[in-house]
């Protein structure tokens, strides 16, 4: 085989290996969110279904006229949250064992040509009010991350990659919550153009939903400050922050 043949069958290879990569984080990415949703309706029912199930038992005591539920489906129903929230939990960590899997058989080595960016220096505290950005496609997350958030801070949310760019350009947040996969821009190419605007820095939280392999450290010297699960969770965003203060 010459050398043109040879570059020929590496560059199919790597065509290939890449579109490998591409769908199968799109794949985690897509089946994140319905699980995300069936984890808090199981917590939804693990919450009221026992009250319920009580109110039913104590109508039928009383001699109230109330549908007859056969033992064995009351026994079903009984363990129904918490068969639900594990099987959930068996099968999100199945993609992310999958998503490792394909990190590791393509990892390529490329962080010699990232240009470390420096983290931000201003420190935040989610105790504080807090100008906030979250750039999220998923409307469930953004929910989601409003519903942990509005409280006490003042919430923007970007649809996209490029949205998110273009509110930081019209205004100084203290955070940014930055989902990884979006359309139009995605997460990784819209921090590298915030750290380049000549507004201050955020703080950058990564949102993923599935593991990070070789690309975080690239990631973390383009402008990251860390990263979280979704969906957001409060305590784990308040343990990362805590963590940037305890590492300057």
């Amino acid at each position: 085989m010459n050398n043109t043949k040879m570059k020929k069958s590496i560059e199919l290879q790597q065509e290939k290996d890449e579109s490998i990569t591409q769908l199968s984080a799109q794949f985690v990415h897509d089946i994140s969110t319905p699980l995300a949703i069936i984890q808090i309706l199981a917590k939804t029912l693990e919450t009221y279904l026992p009250g319920i199930l009580l109110a039913h038992q104590q109508l039928k005591n009383q001699g109230a006229d109330t549908i007859d539920i056969p033992s064995d489906q009351l026994e079903l129903l009984e363990s129904s949250a918490v068969k639900i929230k594990s099987l959930t939990q068996q099968v999100n960590q199945a993609a992310k064992d999958y998503w490792k899997k394909i990190d590791q058989q393509f990892e390529v080595d490329d962080s010699s040509e990232i240009e470390p960016t420096p983290r931000p220096t201003n420190f935040i505290s989610l105790e504080q009010p807090l100008n906030i950005l979250v750039a999220e496609d998923d409307t469930i997350h953004q929910k989601i991350a409003y519903r942990n958030l509005s409280g006490r801070h003042k919430i923007d949310i970007a649809n996209n990659g490029r949205e998110a760019v273009e509110y930081c350009q019209k205004k100084t947040y203290d955070l940014v919550l930055m989902d990884l996969q979006m359309p139009i821009l995605d997460g990784q190419k819209a921090v590298i153009e915030i750290m380049q605007l000549e507004t201050p820095a955020p703080v950058i939280i990564g949102l993923t939903n599935k593991p990070l392999g070789h690309e975080k450290k690239q990631m973390l010297q383009q402008g990251f400050s860390g990263f979280i699960e979704k969906p957001l969770n409060l305590d784990e965003l308040t343990a990362v922050i805590k963590k940037l203060e305890a590492d300057e």
